[in-house]
């Protein structure tokens, strides 16, 4: 067997690579706007560490959180497009909100995102799942599903 070839050694030197290398924001990580959004997309709401402990204690919704940056992370730039796709399309379903990871990086820990991009889907104030990057907009979704069928149920 080449070990090298091999999809779980790649994958795992991916995850090395990105918990090495974090998220960066300094002026030569790239540039210092976000990301153009395809026409009709908009950013997620961006919230601080205490109005993301209120949101999640208050809220009859499911809750997704991306703990990611606005700008100067390539990975959280990959996510930007189908994140909006994603508060779209649960829009009125459940909420979806980013965190900025660098400035609230103990909120980020505490609810168990350790790299950035990292997303945690809360229902009814408890974390019910957290994936870190890379992942896609489809496992969000099936997340995010499974916590909505679970309130269909309960009614």
């Amino acid at each position: 067997m080449n070990l090298i070839a091999s999809p779980f050694i790649v994958r795992l030197l991916m995850l090395v690579c990105i918990a090495l290398v974090g998220c960066d924001t300094s002026p030569t990580s790239g540039p210092m706007t976000a990301i153009d959004y395809r026409a009709g997309e908009q950013a997620l709401p961006v919230v601080s560490g205490a109005e993301l402990d209120s949101l999640i204690r208050h809220s009859k919704l499911p809750v997704l959180v991306e703990f990611g940056v606005d700008f100067g992370c390539v990975r959280c730039d990959q996510m930007k497009s189908e994140m909006a796709h994603l508060a779209q399309q649960y829009e009125g379903q459940a909420t979806v909100v980013r965190v900025d990871f660098n400035a609230h990086r103990q909120t980020a820990v505490r609810y168990g995102a350790t790299i950035c991009p990292s997303y945690v889907v809360f229902d009814r104030s408890h974390a019910v799942r957290t994936r870190s990057f890379p992942t896609s907009a489809d496992l969000l979704s099936t997340d995010l599903e499974s916590v909505m069928e679970k309130e269909d149920k309960r009614f």
